[in-house]
């Protein structure tokens, strides 16, 4: 079998900065999801998770009758302070990651 070891582009050229353009895209991206994470961890801490949940539901058309909803919402109302945390650390660690990952990129 034949490796074939790709090197970047010499700087200055359009493939180069198509490769550079690729990679500040996936960056962005990354970022995002780490934001997005971040702020859903930090809306956490003020929000009931009872609420979300109903939320979530209304906003899938799903209705509260439904067996899966149940078992959802059950989950959301044992949900308790020192979980809410461990939720919100493990998120917090997830967006670091993120973060990491984008800035490397």
């Amino acid at each position: 079998m034949c490796t074939e070891t790709r090197l970047p582009a010499p700087p200055g050229t359009v493939q180069r900065q198509a490769q550079l353009q690729a990679l500040r895209t996936v960056s962005l991206l990354e970022f995002g999801k780490g934001m997005l994470v971040l702020a859903s961890a930090i809306s956490l801490y003020w929000l009931d998770p009872s609420d979300i949940a109903g939320a979530f539901l209304d906003f899938l058309h799903i209705s509260p009758d439904r067996h899966l909803a149940q078992i959802l919402l059950r989950w959301a109302d044992t949900l308790s302070n020192e979980k809410m945390w461990v939720v919100i650390t493990i998120a917090a660690i997830y967006s670091g990651l993120r973060f990491a990952e984008a800035y490397g990129l």
